[in-house]
C-alpha cells in the first residue's frame, strides 16, 4: 500500500482550518456558558463525568464498595442544586479515588 507523502506545512496548514472551524462553532457555546458560570467550560459540566467513571476500572463502580476507601467525606447535598457543583464534586472523587488505588493496582490502571 502507498502512501502519499504530505508536506509538513499542508499538515498545518490543514490542521490550522479545522481548529478555525471548530472554535467559530463553539464560540457561541463557550461566551453562553463563560456568562453563565464565570468560567471556560471548553465541553461539557454535564453529569457522567469522563474522568469520575475512568477511575472504575472496566465501568465497575461495585468495586466502590470494596476498595476500602471513605467516600463519605465529600459533600453530596449537591445531588439537586447544581450540575457546576456536582461536577465538581466528582473530580475531588476522581482524585481521590486515582491517587489511593493506584497505588493498590497499578497494573489494573494502567492497563485500562
Amino acid at each position: 500500500m502507498a502512501y502519499k507523502k504530505i508536506k509538513f506545512i499542508d499538515c498545518v496548514k490543514y490542521a490550522s482550518i479545522t481548529v478555525i472551524i471548530f472554535s467559530a462553532i463553539l464560540t457561541p457555546w463557550w461566551i453562553r456558558n463563560y456568562n453563565l458560570f464565570h468560567k471556560f467550560i471548553p465541553f461539557t459540566l454535564a453529569t457522567g463525568n469522563p474522568m469520575l467513571q475512568g477511575t472504575y476500572i472496566n465501568y465497575d463502580q461495585s468495586s466502590r464498595k470494596t476498595d476500602d476507601l471513605n467516600y463519605r467525606q465529600f459533600d453530596y447535598s449537591y445531588i439537586h442544586n447544581s450540575e457546576q457543583k456536582q461536577n465538581d464534586v466528582e473530580i475531588d472523587i476522581s482524585k481521590y479515588g486515582l491517587e489511593k488505588l493506584f497505588l493498590k493496582y497499578p497494573l489494573k490502571f494502567t492497563l485500562w
